[in-house]
């Protein structure tokens, strides 16, 4: 009966810490839609403040699409590689995906309703990727990751009590900050575990 407990117990060891080092690996994901959307806020405050006859809603669908399609894309490969068939490399994706609907129908459904005034998006988005990074961290126990949950709450607060186009400044600044470097931190330390593992 003791054998049998502590079986499963090394079994859930090894789930959880084959879930942790797959997870690393989205280190990538959060590259990919910090770029695109730093660039998207960075871009549309320099638009509307050197008075460009551009309209950036082009310049964010762009930004969007190309973030969907290479998600859909890598998703779609690691989905194919038995290397990735942790807990985590299907809850992470899980996650980020309803939490990126969230975020899609913060956008449309407020702006086309008017509901939501436009400064209010990125506060609001800002405090939706505080519960992924929170919950990432959690899956992934990663103090980081947890920290940068509380980094993103204080930037939604801070959004808040902005005015204007110097909400999107501000966005663009907290995602490379809190988003781009650490997913390249994330990112250093999967190819570090990769490495390690398969020495």
């Amino acid at each position: 009966m003791s054998s049998n407990i502590e079986s499963e117990i090394l079994f859930i060891k090894r789930v959880i810490e084959e879930s942790r080092k797959s997870a690393l690996n989205n280190g990538k994901y959060y590259i990919l839609w910090g770029v695109l959307i730093s660039i998207a806020s960075l871009a549309t405050y320099l638009i509307e403040k050197l008075d460009f006859d551009f309209n950036p809603n082009y310049l964010w669908g762009v930004c969007i699409l190309a973030g969907w399609f290479f998600s859909g894309y890598w998703g779609y490969k690691e989905g194919k590689n038995p290397k990735t068939t942790g807990l985590a490399s299907k809850v992470i994706p899980a996650l980020w995906s309803s939490l990126g609907i969230t975020m899609m129908v913060i956008v449309l459904a407020g702006i086309i309703s008017g509901s939501i005034k436009y400064v209010s998006i990125s506060p609001l988005i800002a405090a939706v990727i505080g519960v992924g990074y929170f919950t990432s961290g959690t899956i992934y126990s990663d103090t980081m990751l947890k920290v940068l949950a509380f980094c993103w709450w204080g930037a939604s607060v801070v959004m808040f009590n902005l005015s204007g186009i110097e909400v999107l400044l501000a966005n663009g600044i907290f995602i490379i900050v809190f988003q781009v470097i650490p997913g390249f931190i994330l990112l250093s330390k999967w190819k570090k575990d990769f490495t390690v593992s398969n020495a």
